[in-house]
């Protein structure tokens, strides 16, 4: 039997060791059960709650979604259902992927798929595992209100402050065991640096000059980035400048992450005041956070080509110029900014106009649908969709299954009437059996999903079909077709700029997804093609966009 083994545990302060406990209860539940297995399939997530929010993040457990899916499992076991997921809502589709696939759910405590009750039993414990979680949340936000009033820190330290564990009598601790809180103290070094930054922003000097000098000095930022570079940035500076705990105050729940990721259920800022960590005056603090005459709300840039193209060297989703520039362009501000913040780093400056990724997107369509043989390779693999061969094959399946389930329960007679000679041959017949009842399951479900109309409407489309659906006046193209840009383009990169100015992209365009959007189907088959261009402007005006192919075009499938 092919089974599958999943473990969670949720935080950072809880052993690394739980994975390990939880692997081996299950291969002990699986040996209570009498279960034997052909292969084993670990799936894990460390250091991840099993709440809904965090699910995304839960790789081990998209891993055993698509195996489930796949048909890779007969048999799911874990510790305890909580693991899986303590959201509710959840639980419910574990339920019915687990009746749709056929599949043995096993938990070692007690939840057995072949039981009654078992749906019943494993949506009580998904409403039980929410409202423990709900309770955990409950408890860990007054103990955390608990610690600040009783004047003690509960978040990261600061720049400026250094962390000391203490005990009740405000001592610094000799042991985990005497520390009942945390506190801070002013580091005089760091606080001197704080102090500065402070009075460069209120005589007027700009965020990314602030950190640009402070890269000069080599004066460490609090923290790397995500990327583990450590550098400062204006919004370093920035975060600094908004810090309240510079003016001796501790605001719980006033943090601009806290109120972006818990918009629907967010409490109130709480103020705990710290007069001993005070590094800078009111006067001061005022200056630098002048009230606000606006909304506070940046407005979104809604232009089709926002978070389109994205930066060659750093990733990043390239940003666009503002509407009131005579030619709009796109330009990575993220390389900007390290540009302007530190002249070691290694950025891409260069800007694109507008008009010449617009011309970019038409050219790739226009080349890529006209090129005979790459439209051929795509109608071949739809074809190859129809062929009879799953049929057939699902065909001499089934009929070796019924041959092999005779000689399989033939031979099981004989060893249960005494012949014990036969063991390994039932053993063996039994894993043959279910080798073919797990291809047999994979070629139904392949059949069933087929979605023989769409290909066949899609095998009727012809490249001029194509060009005059996807290709019609400007304003229609771009209003029609921006839903759907990011899934026929996975991937446009500005590579840079060649000796003679022509800006060089890296394209994929997914000749899958713009057949079905232009034939207003579902997508069939992903047929992915890379291929890099170049867009130069002509030197008369109006200006012309030429967009050539740098080397020809190739699937990467």
């Amino acid at each position: 039997m092919l089974i599958g083994i999943y473990a969670r545990y949720s935080t950072a302060d809880q052993s690394e060791t739980s994975i390990a406990d939880q692997i081996r209860r299950c291969r002990n539940t699986i040996a209570h059960k009498k279960i034997t297995a052909t292969r084993e399939i670990i799936f894990q997530d460390a250091k991840i709650s099993g709440s809904a929010n965090a699910q995304p993040a839960r790789s081990g457990y998209a891993d055993l979604l698509n195996a489930i899916e796949n048909q890779q499992l007969n048999c799911l076991v874990v510790d305890e259902i909580s693991r899986l997921s303590r959201d509710p809502s959840e639980i419910i589709r574990i339920i019915e992927r687990i009746e749709k696939h056929n599949i043995l759910l096993l938990s070692s405590d007690g939840i057995d798929s072949r039981e009654p009750d078992w749906q019943m039993r494993l949506a009580l414990a998904g409403i039980m595992g929410k409202s423990e979680l709900d309770n955990i949340r409950y408890q860990t936000k007054r103990g955390l209100q608990g610690q600040l009033e009783r004047g003690y820190m509960i978040a990261p330290t600061a720049f400026g402050y250094t962390r000391i564990r203490v005990t009740a009598a405000g001592l610094p601790a000799l042991t985990e065991e005497e520390a009942t809180g945390t506190m801070w103290e002013v580091n005089e070094a760091q606080a001197t640096i704080v102090r500065r930054i402070y009075e460069q922003r209120a005589s007027g000097k700009a965020f990314g000059d602030i950190a640009r000098e402070l890269n000069d000095k080599k004066i460490l930022p609090p923290r790397a980035d995500k990327n583990g570079k450590s550098e400062w940035l204006p919004t370093t500076v920035h975060r600094l400048i908004t810090n309240p705990i510079y003016r001796g105050v501790f605001v719980l729940h006033g943090s601009v992450s806290y109120r972006a990721t818990h918009k629907s259920r967010a409490d109130e800022p709480t103020e705990y005041n710290r007069p001993s960590l005070r590094l800078v005056s009111d006067e001061v603090w005022t200056k630098c956070n002048p009230a606000s005459s606006g909304p506070g709300t940046k407005k979104r840039n809604s232009h089709f080509l926002s978070r389109l193209v994205t930066c060659g060297l750093c990733g990043r989703y390239l940003s666009m110029t503002s509407a009131s520039h005579n030619c709009r362009s796109l330009f990575c501000s993220a390389c900007s900014v390290r540009k302007k913040v530190s002249s070691d780093e290694h950025t891409q400056t260069t800007s694109v106009s507008r008009n010449a990724v617009k011309a970019l997107i038409r050219q790739v369509l226009l080349f890529t649908i006209s090129n005979p043989e790459v439209f051929s390779a795509y109608q071949n693999a739809l074809n190859c969709k129809l062929t009879n061969t799953s049929r057939d094959r699902l065909s001499q399946v089934r009929k070796k299954l019924r041959t092999l389930a005779k000689d399989y329960q033939n031979t099981l007679d004989q060893y249960i009437a005494g012949n014990d000679t036969l063991e390994s041959q039932v053993a063996l017949l039994g894993q043959r059996q279910q080798a073919l009842k797990t291809e047999k399951d994979l070629l139904e479900n392949q059949l069933r999903s087929l979605d023989e109309e769409s290909i066949q409407h899609q095998l009727s489309i012809t490249p001029s079909d194509l060009i005059d659906t996807l290709m019609e006046d400007s304003k229609v193209y771009e209003d029609r077709l921006y839903p759907i840009l990011k899934t026929i383009f996975p991937s446009i990169r500005l590579m840079g700029r060649r000796s003679d100015k022509a800006a060089v992209f890296e394209v994929q365009i997914d000749l899958g997804q713009a057949v079905a959007a232009a034939s207003g189907t579902a997508t069939v088959i992903a047929h992915p093609i890379t291929t890099t261009y170049a867009v130069l402007a002509s030197k008369r005006q109006p200006g012309v966009w030429t967009v050539t192919p740098s080397i020809p075009p190739k699937a990467t499938t």
